[in-house]
């Protein structure tokens, strides 16, 4: 996320800390070891947050300014500088670097964003040619420790390399958060059956971690506005437990589709308020932060399983409305109608499309059956219509949003 004025204000009136750090004046030709030192420092970070290099401020929160800086630099020279090291793995930080006018006074920041894949240090020394610049040395690793960095002829301690690795590992997360980490690593989950007719998915490199599919013996509707485009739309429950060590941490519903052929997690109920002749329209969603999303995504991607094959996957995907984020979701349901006041109008159904709708169904379904009900029928149609103009106008709406 984009620092703020009001933000780095808040930042200036406090003391350094181990997410910022004050610098009076840009680093200097003999320095530039040093630079890549301190940004190492705030990558390396055992919390989740990032962290921020406030250059032209003194240590006591002056503002002084560097608009005259003859060592100013801009962001593609600090990546150019960054990616010109011998990194281990590659794994380049992630910066930013935005100029804030700060009383009269120009105030760069470095943006040195959170992530996980740590610790960052160099595989051979750095620079080969110091010409006045101090080396950085193979395996070196550099943390802040509150407002003090590793000094360039130092390393990390033990326990705070430890730290880092935890990290990398999703070992310092809480379970749930972990789970959401792990399930993004679908190259080693796996699909399994066994002889006490069990199913689910393992994650090879910790099989503590199983989800398990299991019945679910509640009456429920058996067609959904997201089943209607699949050839088949009959659906059948399962439930999905994810466990830990045998301890189930969550469950949410899953749905086989067109006879079976394809499995997917149930989506979630997303709302426009003031569509359509009720209060709320409701239609399909998923977040792709959520677990839910998480678990659709390794059932999709984990071969010889379950998710069915693009005649499943095209008209499930196309039902539904996957958003970035929980703000996404908001802003589009908040403010879709009001940019696009004909989504009323598209949203209506005809009786042509509820007849052919049922006709289809009907392979399925007996005359009389709840799921083949007209009102039902119009009920989903409108649900999938909404999705349907959500997809085609999210992008347009949502291209603004921070």
């Amino acid at each position: 996320m984009t620092l703020s004025e009001e933000q780095l204000r808040q930042f200036i009136s406090t003391p350094e800390d181990e997410f910022h750090d004050f610098k009076e004046m840009w680093y200097g030709p003999q320095e530039n070891t040093e630079l890549i030192k301190d940004i190492f420092s705030f990558a390396n970070t055992a919390h989740h947050k990032d962290c921020y290099l406030i250059i032209g401020v003194s240590d006591d929160g002056k503002c002084v300014g560097v608009s005259d800086d003859p060592n100013r630099k801009n962001q593609q020279m600090i990546i150019d500088m960054i990616r010109g090291t011998p990194i281990a793995g590659e794994v380049i930080p992630k910066i930013r670097m935005d100029t804030f006018a700060i009383d009269d006074n120009e105030i760069d920041v470095i943006t040195i964003h959170d992530i996980d894949n740590l610790p960052i240090f160099l595989d051979s020394d750095y620079p080969k040619h110091p010409k006045g610049n101090k080396v950085i040395h193979a395996g070196q690793i550099f943390v802040r420790n509150y407002d003090v960095n590793t000094p360039i002829n130092g390393t990390a301690s033990f326990d705070q390399t430890e730290m880092l690795w935890r990290k990398r590992m999703g070992m310092d997360l809480p379970i749930k958060a972990r789970y959401g980490k792990i399930l993004d690593d679908v190259t080693n989950w796996k699909y399994f059956e066994n002889r006490n007719w069990e199913n689910g998915y393992i994650y090879t490199l910790d099989p503590d971690f199983i989800i398990e599919l299991r019945e679910d013996d509640t009456s429920r509707d058996q067609a959904a506005a997201y089943s209607l485009k699949q050839f088949r739309t009959k659906m059948s429950w399962r439930w999905i437990d994810l466990k830990y060590r045998g301890t189930v941490i969550e469950s949410f519903l899953g749905v086989f589709v067109d006879g079976t052929r394809a499995f997917y997690v149930t989506p979630n109920i997303g709302f426009v308020k003031g569509l359509g002749s009720y209060p709320h329209q409701s239609y399909y969603k998923f977040v792709r932060t959520s677990l839910e999303y998480k678990v659709q995504g390794m059932i999709e991607n984990v071969p010889n399983a379950l998710a069915g094959s693009s005649e499943q996957k095209v008209p499930f995907n196309s039902s539904i409305v996957v958003y970035d984020t929980v703000h996404e979701q908001d802003y589009v349901e908040q403010h879709i109608l009001e940019e696009f006041p004909t989504m009323n109008g598209v949203v209506d159904v005809t009786d042509e499309e509820i007849g052919r709708t049922i006709g289809g169904m009907l392979m399925d379904f007996n005359k009389g059956d709840f799921e083949v009900e007209k009102p039902q029928v119009e009920y989903m149609l409108k649900q999938l219509k909404t999705a349907e103009f959500i997809n085609n106008h999210k992008l347009s709406l949502t291209q603004t949003i921070e």
